[in-house]
């Protein structure tokens, strides 16, 4: 991922005065505007619930495609536009944002040119599920809930590339482990078309074992809040969803994030 990542150019040193690290709490009193300690206030929040310790899995809408009546071809072959190829390569920088070290795509052509950018950018040989097919999800949506467990089940941040009528299912399986957050749920896509083309639900996952550590490591060094504890939450496959948030290849962010926090 880090391959596919542009350059970050650093900020004028007119910009800033001083760099200095403290503790929390002198950081909440040095921070005189209450817009400023509210970033503050909910990284505190989420270090408390264990909750910080997380992977993205982002479910992805290919791109903007031929029209079906437009295509004279098989269903399986049927390419992106031109708009839809521009916004493949835009999604590059948004991929390598979070981290993605997997790619899997419903193996028509669509959906592999979709991913193709950010694959050769950083490096990696995307995965072809063909349970995530239109057809193969119509005759058997079962198998297109499984390969989406998979997925959230990992380990590591990962990318699935599908399409519209897959999207529910798909969905539907992050809703499952989002546990009792009705913000989070409420953010999970419901109805069709679910996501736009070339639009992403990053997903953030945390994972039982990691929730099991951070909450032991907070125990062990409470400085900076006071208590700790687990969020007691998990999703199937000992995964649970933490937090999600909507963005579309081109710069564009889409509706709200949301995040459970305790």
């Amino acid at each position: 991922a880090l391959r596919a990542r542009p350059p970050v150019h650093r900020a004028h040193l007119s910009e800033i005065d001083h760099v200095r690290w403290c503790e929390v709490g002198r950081a909440r009193r040095r921070l005189t505007r209450r817009s400023d300690r509210r970033p503050l206030d909910g990284l505190v929040a989420m270090w408390r619930a264990g909750t910080l310790r997380t992977r993205a899995v982002v479910i992805l809408r290919h791109g903007r495609a031929v029209k079906r009546e437009a295509w004279d071809g098989d269903e399986a072959t049927r390419p992106l536009t031109r708009m839809g190829r521009a916004r493949a390569e835009h999604g590059v920088g948004l991929l390598a944002a979070y981290g993605i070290r997997e790619v899997q795509t419903s193996p028509w052509q669509r959906c592999c040119r979709t991913v193709e950018p950010y694959a050769r950018a950083a490096g990696l040989t995307p995965r072809d599920v063909p349970e995530i097919t239109e057809a193969a999800a119509r005759k058997a949506p079962a198998g297109a809930t499984r390969a989406m467990r998979r997925a959230l089940g990992l380990g590591q941040p990962a990318a699935v590339c599908s399409h519209r009528p897959v999207l529910g299912l798909l969905c539907g399986v992050v809703r499952d482990a989002a546990g009792a957050s009705r913000a989070i749920r409420r953010a999970i896509p419901k109805t069709d078309p679910y996501l736009r083309t070339a639009e992403l639900l990053v997903v953030h996952v945390l994972d039982q074992s990691a929730d099991r550590g951070e909450n032991a490591e907070n125990a062990a060094n409470p400085r900076g809040g006071s208590g700790s504890g687990g969020t007691g939450r998990h999703g199937r496959g000992g995964v649970t969803v933490v937090a999600v948030e909507r963005h579309r290849a081109g710069g564009q962010a889409v509706g709200r994030a949301a995040a459970a926090t305790g």
